[in-house]
C-alpha cells in the first residue's frame, strides 16, 4: 500500500472493462508498450524469453509476498517473493508516482531488468 491505496500490478488489475478503457485511465505502460512492440526499435529481437513480473515463461506462482517500503514522495520499492513450481522467486519492482498515479519504472529480476534490455 502507498498513501493508504493497495497498488494494482498492471492496468488490467486496476479493473478496467477493456485495454482501450485501460490505456485510456492508465496510459500505456512501459509493458504495454513492449507487448504491442511499440516504442521498442526491433522489439522481436529483445532477449526477453519469459514474463519479468514472475521471471519465467511457465508459472505455477504460490506463497506471494509483496514487502513495499517508500523511497520518497514519488518513488517505491515492492520486493515480490513467491515460489514457482517449488523454486523460490524474487522479483523488484521499481515505482515512481506520476500525475496520473503510480506506475513500475523497472523490473528487476536474476539475470539483469528490463531496463536494462533497452541499453543493450
Amino acid at each position: 500500500m502507498i498513501g493508504g491505496r493497495q497498488l494494482p500490478l498492471s492496468c488490467a488489475e486496476a479493473g478496467h472493462s477493456s485495454p482501450a478503457r485501460a490505456e485510456e485511465s492508465c496510459g500505456a505502460t512501459r509493458g504495454d508498450r513492449v507487448r504491442r512492440g511499440r516504442s521498442v526499435p526491433h522489439a522481436a529481437k529483445l532477449p526477453l524469453s519469459g514474463d519479468p513480473f514472475i521471471d519465467a515463461q511457465d508459472w505455477e506462482v504460490k506463497g506471494l509476498a509483496i514487502d513495499l517500503k517508500e523511497g520518497g514522495p514519488a518513488r517505491a520499492v515492492a520486493n515480490v517473493t513467491f515460489t514457482n513450481f517449488g523454486e523460490a522467486r524474487h522479483v523488484r519492482l521499481d515505482l515512481i508516482k506520476t500525475a496520473a498515479g503510480w506506475r513500475i519504472d523497472d523490473i528487476h529480476w536474476r539475470q539483469g531488468s528490463l531496463r536494462g534490455l533497452y541499453k543493450k
